[in-house]
Parts: structure tokens; sequence; C-alpha cells
């Protein structure tokens, strides 16, 4: 079979070459792609979920409730973030040689208004310790976010800042020791100035039981301090 090659073939190859080129630049085709999982709201604002290294990328999340705070991150890439009334809040970030993921936080920005301090004093053994509202769901979870200090030496003293909440002037104080020893104690009322102690009970005293833990609260006005007395066990 004998093809005549004209100036005219010849030109309408070449335009289907470069618009294939084209394709294959915006596109990426050719190159290992990476998936954006968009999960929990998150929306592309294309059809596409997997692009290129090296290609930006714009994604929009829409799922906003009222009186709530929303906290944006990604442990892959950094997040430029705007946003605009048609798609919410709305990112942009340069795909990596990688998949993305997305981590998103809320809280209900009527829930907290005030800051305020208490002086921690661990007399007990070096721990990590959290404090957290007195929920109930708080109680029933083993999950109590970043502890409020790490790697506390028996002994020493630390000022600690925390946040009113909505429910309530009672917190829960968990903690883990260096022997894995778990601390509890529920129900503690926290002022600001205040100074919180704990310790281990005293086997040496016959009414001291070698489960429990003691949290002594001085609210430093003259008052006598509260005791409460909490939970203190091996972690299994």
């Amino acid at each position: 079979m004998n093809i005549k090659i004209t100036g005219r073939l010849v030109r309408n190859v070449l335009i289907v070459v470069l618009i294939l080129g084209v394709i294959a630049m915006l596109f990426g085709f050719g190159k290992r792609k990476y998936t954006v999982h968009l999960d929990g709201g998150f929306k592309s604002s294309s059809i596409r979920t997997r692009y290129a290294a090296g290609e930006e990328v714009t994604v929009y999340y829409d799922v906003i409730a009222t009186d709530t705070d929303y906290y944006f991150s990604s442990d892959q890439v950094e997040l430029k973030q705007s946003y605009d009334d048609e798609h919410g809040y709305v990112f942009t970030f340069i795909m990596p040689a990688q998949d993305v993921t997305f981590n998103v936080e809320t809280r209900n920005s009527m829930m907290y208004s005030e800051l305020f301090t208490v002086n921690f004093v661990n007399n007990a053994e070096k721990t990590a310790l959290w404090i957290i509202p007195d929920t109930e769901d708080n109680r029933k979870t083993t999950l109590w976010g970043e502890a409020v200090l790490g790697d506390v030496e028996k002994g020493s003293s630390h000022e600690i800042t925390l946040e009113t909440y909505i429910y309530g002037t009672a917190w829960l104080l968990r903690m883990i020791d260096k022997d894995q020893m778990y601390y509890e104690v529920n129900g503690v009322e926290l002022r600001d100035g205040c100074t919180i102690s704990i310790r281990k009970s005293d086997l040496s005293n016959p009414r001291e039981g070698s489960d429990q833990c003691y949290l002594e609260v001085d609210f430093n006005n003259g008052e006598d301090p509260v005791v409460y007395v909490g939970f203190f066990a091996a972690i299994r």
C-alpha cells in the first residue's frame, strides 16, 4: 500500500501529536500518579483524585457547621488555605511523590471561654499527665489527646494553662508513670491559681489502700486543701 505524504498530512499528524502532548502535560500521562484521599467532607476541584508529583492540586471542604472552629492539616504537604462562599474552605498544594491525606479537627467555638492556670506538683514517680474536662464521653475513653505535661520528674513543679468549658468546672486527671503505673482521679474541681499535688498511697498507713492515689487541691485562699482519692494500678 502506498501512502502519499503531503504537507496537509504532515500538518495533521503534528497537530495530533501536539494535542496528545498537551493532554499528557495536563493529566500527567506517562508519570506515576499518587492518590489524594478525599475523606470526611473533602472534595476535589476536578473529577480527578490521582496526580503526578509536582502538579498543583486544589480541594474544597464545605461541611461547615455554625459555632464551630475548624483546624486543617496534612502530614504529607503544606496546605495553602483560603475561603470563599461558593466552595467553603479552599486548599491548594503541590502533589508530592506519595499519597496525601487530610486531618480536620473541630471544636465548638461556644464551648471554651477563657484561660486559667494551675500549679502541678508531682510527688509520685516520673510521669506524663493529662487533664481533660469531666464529661461522660471522656470518662469512657482512653484517648486523652496530647498530654499537658510529659516526662514530669518526681518532686518537680509546673504551671499548666487550661481552658474553662461550658459543661462545668470538674476535671479528670490521668497519669502514666515511668513504671507503667496508671493513675485516675475524677471530678476534680479546679480554679485559677490553685495548686494540685499527687502522690501514691502510703503503704505504711493502714488507712490507705495499695490501689489508691491521692490528689490534693489547695486553692491558696486560707481554706484546707481538698483531697481526692483516685485509682492506681499497673497497666496490663
